[in-house]
């Protein structure tokens, strides 16, 4: 997980007004059917700009993890939170220190194009959600703009399917966020084999 677009000091960018009309965290979060109690882990959560709306729909019995490699950014994050069930974990690429089937639900806010090598960040986000487990992936739509990463930096909706696809995940609902931006549900589905459901296996760094 590379986070180099956003250093620390410019996270007053990711907590603007005008950016939390346009993406609705919270709302995002409710459509991938997160329920109350839930534990859900923000991967690159920078600012903690989906962490709190993450922490807001699972409510007090839930409980949040926000997970960076920036620690700076981190101690900011936590600095603009009042939600007591958050979590702050500082994490290495590819590698989250969590316990195997232990959440309940994913996000990736804008994440997974800054991500040099997303299939084994992929199939360690699979390691740490349950069966059944809720993955929602918000990307900047695949087109020229003149703001956001270049276009071919960005990932496609079809680009996001098969890369899910590749590990263990079956996407459904893509629906358009604002005006630059699409967001997609997928789940983590077991993996037959022999007659036998099973997690599929860890790939190998």
């Amino acid at each position: 997980m590379q986070r180099t677009r956003f250093p620390a000091e410019g996270s007053a960018r990711l907590e603007r007004s005008s950016r939390y009309q346009e993406i609705q965290p919270e709302q995002l979060i409710r459509w991938a059917t997160v329920p109350k109690g839930a534990v859900v882990l923000d991967v690159g959560c920078g600012s903690g700009f989906f962490t709190r709306a993450a922490a807001v729909i699972a409510g007090e019995t839930g409980r949040v993890i926000g997970l960076d490699v920036n620690w700076e950014m981190l101690r900011q994050a936590a600095r603009l939170t009042r939600e007591r069930q958050v979590l702050w974990v500082q994490s290495e690429d590819h590698s989250f220190p969590l316990a195997t089937n232990s959440v309940d639900a994913v996000v990736l806010g804008f994440v997974l194009h800054e991500v040099q090598e997303p299939r084994p960040f992929l199939s360690e986000v699979r390691r740490v959600l349950r069966d059944g487990g809720k993955l929602l992936v918000v990307e900047w739509a695949k087109r020229e703009e003149d703001r956001g990463p270049a276009v071919q930096e960005r990932i496609s909706e079809k680009e996001l399917r098969r890369l899910l696809a590749e590990q263990g995940f079956a996407t459904g609902s893509v629906r358009a966020v604002g005006q630059s931006y699409y967001a997609a549900i997928a789940e983590k589905i077991a993996i037959r084999c022999c007659g036998f459901v099973s997690p599929a296996p860890r790939m190998q760094r």
